[in-house]
């Protein structure tokens, strides 16, 4: 009778030494994947802040009644391409995603075809979703906006006024994808929703 107890005792045993394994593996991968959350809500917040930034002309040339003259607006694009940049990945076709909407919105308000005198993103709640050396963190935003409704020719960005503006508020729900790249967390994927003028009317409140 002894050695089937033996064997029952050995066998419990290597189960709860495997169910200690992976209690222990959980443990850490949670501890880890905790301390990365504060890492990546960081960088997060002070991305979104940075995109906010460039998603308005200088404060001079917002209301449409000076045009932003075109060395300016260069270096201003130029600017914005550099701190964007620093949050991102060196991949070109990732990065120039990023930056080729962007600029597009830059473009049009300078021409007058859009207004945009007010622009506010709050971060409200992230959630993350790991997969390997990736985060997809989804971010629900609170958004301010104020500035044209809709898509102007030059002829009606010259009549605008600020009788013409439109205040809206908006929650949204954002997402920006992360890799660790080199020990550090860049920015593969964005996208925000912004005040952009790519379609009749700017696509944060369509």
């Amino acid at each position: 009778m002894a050695k089937p107890v033996k064997k029952i005792n050995r066998g419990l045993i290597l189960t709860l030494l495997v169910m200690l394994g992976v209690v222990i593996y959980i443990i850490s991968i949670t501890a880890v994947r905790s301390q990365y959350k504060k890492e990546i809500s960081k960088i997060a917040g002070d991305y979104v802040s940075t995109v906010q930034t460039y998603s308005m002309l200088p404060t001079k040339y917002r209301s449409g009644a000076e045009k932003m003259p075109e060395k300016e607006f260069d270096s201003f694009v130029a600017e914005m391409k550099t701190k964007i940049g620093g949050y991102c990945t060196d991949n070109e076709e990732a990065l120039n995603t990023i930056l080729s909407g962007m600029e597009a919105n830059l473009l049009s308000l300078k021409e007058g075809q859009c207004i945009v005198t007010e622009y506010e993103k709050a971060i409200k709640k992230l959630s993350y979703e790991f997969i390997g050396d990736k985060v997809t963190v989804t971010l629900t935003c609170r958004n301010k906006y104020r500035g044209s409704e809709n898509l102007q020719s030059e002829d009606e960005a010259a009549a605008s006024s600020s009788a013409d503006l439109t205040t809206l508020t908006q929650e949204t729900s954002d997402t920006i994808i992360f890799q660790k790249i080199d020990g550090s967390w860049k920015i593969v994927y964005a996208y925000l929703e912004t005040p952009s003028v790519s379609q009749d009317t700017p696509y944060l409140f369509r």
